[in-house]
């Protein structure tokens, strides 16, 4: 079996994707059980929501973010 620069290269690009992608899902695992306002000092990112996606009513909007959807961070398109 003859071996070629392209499968080689294909082959230790998988191994490399098999080695980073358990460590990322642990912590994607490990940060979606953490509340909103104690992960907002480790994550430099702020998940949100656009408000007049869900609902016109900015009020109900704000509701259904913080309470079903558990969310800290509202994006305001309209109001």
């Amino acid at each position: 079996m003859s071996y070629t620069r392209r499968r080689m290269l294909a082959g230790l690009g998988l191994a490399g994707l098999g080695a980073a992608v358990p460590p990322l899902v642990r912590k994607a695992a490990a940060s979606s059980r953490i509340e909103p306002s104690a992960g907002a000092s480790t994550c430099p990112f702020r998940l949100a929501v656009i408000n007049d996606e869900i609902t016109q009513d900015f009020e109900k909007a704000c509701q259904i973010v913080s309470g079903e959807f558990g969310l800290g961070w509202i994006e305001l398109r309209a109001m």
